[in-house]
C-alpha cells in the first residue's frame, strides 16, 4: 500500500493540528510517489478535474490494475454486522465465514478500511422500545471493541480520527471505524449521543426506515402508524442533535432521510454533512436516493456522497421484488412464523439457497451500472465529493461485487473508464477522510 507519513495525534485535537492533516491529505495530489496520470496512449486530463483521464483500457492488463489497486488506501463507508457478531463462529471476522466482509475477504480484495455499523431497526417510540434499542446498540458496540481491542488487536485497529486511518494502515493493519445507523437509539437524550461518541462512533445516521424523534425518513413505516411527514423535515430535538454533533466533530449522515430533513440538516449544521450509503435519484427514481440539487448542496458544504452498491437503488426490477417477497413468505411458513423476521430467518439455509436462485433468475445490478452512479455524482458535484459504500451484510451486493474479496472489480471498471491513480485515491477513500477532517476541524469553531 502507498502510505503518507503524518503526525500521530490523539482524538481531541485543535484546529492547527487538523490543518496539518488537511495539508497531508492534499499532498496526495502533489506527491512525487503518486504519478499524475495512469500510463496511457490516449489523452489525459489533470487529476484535479472531475473528468476521467481517458486512457486506452488495453494499456493496463489485469496484473497492472491489481498492482494499482494495492497501492490505494481503500475505504468502504457502510458495512453492517450481525446481532451475534463476535459471539458465534459464523460471525467471527477473523475466521473464513459466509459473511460478505471478514478479514480474509478484505485482504484478498485489497479493502483496507471498513465503517462497521451499529444499526438498530426502528420500532415503537415508547420506553420499552427505547430500552431495547439501546441494549441492541451496546451489544454491537461491544462486539466491535471485542474485535479491535481484544481478540484481533494484532490485525485490526479502531480509528477515531482520519489521521488514525493513515497511521493504522501504515502499520499494516486493517482499519475499523464505527458508524451508528438510526438516531432512534438516542431516545431523545443528547447524553446518549455523547456516550456513543465516547464508545467510538464517528458518524450517526439520523434516521432509517420509519420516522423517529429526529427527523422524517424517506420511507414512512405504516406498521408504526407513520404519516407521510411527521416533522416536515427535522424536529426541534433534531436541531439539538445536529448542534451537538457539530460540537463533538461527529459526522452527520443523511442516508435514509427525507429530502426535507436533508435540507434542514444543510441549513442547521455548521459543518459539512455526509451521505454514507446513498444513490442518485436521477438514474433511478427511488425516494431513498438523493436528487441532484441535494447532491450538489452536500458537495458545496464540503461533504461527500458515498454511492451505495444496493441493487434496488441502482435499477428497477419489480419481478425480482415480487419474487423476493414471495420467498420470505415461504421461509416464514417453513419456520411456522407469522411473518419473515431477519433476526431469525436471514441466516437460515433456506434464505441462503433462495437468494442464490433469486440472483440467478433476476440478476443483480452490475459494477458497470454502479460506476454509472459514481460518474453521475462526479458530473454533478465534482470528483472531490464522491465515494464508495457496499452496504454489505445489510442487503448490498452487485453481480460482480458480491463480497469484499471482489473489491478490485470496482477499480477495474474505473480504470477502464479512464480514471487515474489520484482520482482513484479520491473515490476510494480520500474524499471521505477529507470531509471527516473538515468536520472534526470545525468542532473548534462550534464549542458551547
Amino acid at each position: 500500500m502507498l502510505f503518507i507519513r503524518i503526525i500521530d495525534f490523539k482524538p481531541l485535537l485543535k484546529l492547527t493540528a487538523y490543518a496539518l492533516l488537511l495539508v497531508a491529505l492534499n499532498a496526495c495530489d502533489q506527491s512525487t510517489e503518486t504519478p499524475a496520470k495512469v500510463q496511457s496512449k490516449g489523452q489525459t486530463l489533470d487529476a484535479a478535474t472531475s473528468q476521467p483521464s481517458s486512457p486506452d483500457a488495453a494499456s493496463l492488463n489485469d496484473q497492472q490494475v491489481s498492482q494499482l489497486h494495492q497501492q490505494l488506501l481503500t475505504l468502504d463507508s457502510h458495512v453492517d454486522i450481525s446481532r451475534e457478531y463476535m459471539r458465534e463462529p459464523a460471525f467471527d471476522p477473523g475466521k473464513k465465514t459466509d459473511m460478505k466482509v471478514d478479514f480474509d475477504k478484505m485482504r484478498r480484495g485489497g479493502l483496507d478500511t471498513v465503517v462497521f455499523i451499529v444499526y438498530v431497526e426502528q420500532k415503537k417510540r415508547d420506553q420499552a422500545g427505547y430500552d431495547a434499542a439501546y441494549k441492541a446498540a451496546i451489544k454491537k458496540f461491544d462486539a466491535i471493541h471485542k474485535m479491535t481491542d481484544e481478540v484481533y488487536s494484532d490485525q485490526i485497529e479502531l480509528a477515531l480520527t482520519p489521521a488514525d486511518v493513515y497511521r493504522i494502515n501504515q502499520q499494516g493493519k486493517l482499519v475499523a471505524i464505527i458508524g451508528v445507523e438510526n438516531g432512534y437509539t438516542l431516545a431523545k437524550n443528547l447524553n446518549r449521543l455523547d456516550e456513543f461518541y465516547r464508545r467510538g462512533a464517528r458518524y450517526l445516521g439520523l434516521t432509517h426506515s420509519g420516522h423517529n424523534d429526529i427527523c422524517d425518513s424517506s420511507a414512512a413505516k405504516k406498521s408504526l402508524g407513520d404519516v407521510a411527514q411527521e416533522h416536515g423535515g427535522m424536529s426541534e430535538f433534531g436541531q439539538q442533535v445536529v448542534a451537538r454533533m457539530n460540537q463533538l466533530g461527529m459526522m452527520i449522515d443523511l442516508s435514509h432521510a427525507s429530502d426535507k430533513c436533508v435540507e434542514d440538516a444543510l441549513k442547521y449544521s455548521k459543518a459539512p454533512i455526509i451521505a454514507s450509503h446513498s444513490g442518485a435519484r436521477a438514474l433511478h427514481s427511488h425516494p431513498r436516493n438523493l436528487p441532484d440539487n441535494l447532491i450538489k448542496a452536500i458537495a458545496d458544504k464540503g461533504g461527500v456522497v458515498q454511492l451505495v452498491a444496493y441493487s434496488g437503488f441502482i435499477k428497477d426490477d419489480p419481478a425480482r421484488d415480487a419474487a423476493y417477497k414471495a420467498m420470505k413468505v415461504e421461509i416464514a411458513k417453513t419456520y411456522h412464523a407469522e411473518k419473515f423476521d431477519y433476526k431469525y430467518h436471514e441466516h437460515t439455509a433456506e434464505y441462503a439457497s433462495g437468494m442464490i436462485q433469486l440472483n440467478k433468475d433476476y440478476p443483480l445490478a452490475s459494477v458497470s451500472q454502479y460506476v454509472d452512479q459514481i460518474e453521475h455524482v462526479i458530473r454533478i458535484a465534482g470528483i472531490d465529493h464522491v465515494g464508495i459504500s457496499s452496504d454489505f451484510d445489510g442487503g448490498g451486493e452487485l453481480s460482480n461485487w458480491q463480497n469484499a474479496s471482489q473489491s478490485l472489480n470496482i477499480t477495474k471498471e474505473l480504470v477502464k473508464r479512464g480514471y487515474n491513480k489520484q482520482q482513484l485515491e479520491k473515490i476510494w477513500g480520500k474524499n471521505f477522510l477529507t470531509s471527516w477532517a473538515l468536520i472534526q476541524q470545525s468542532k473548534s469553531l462550534n464549542k458551547e
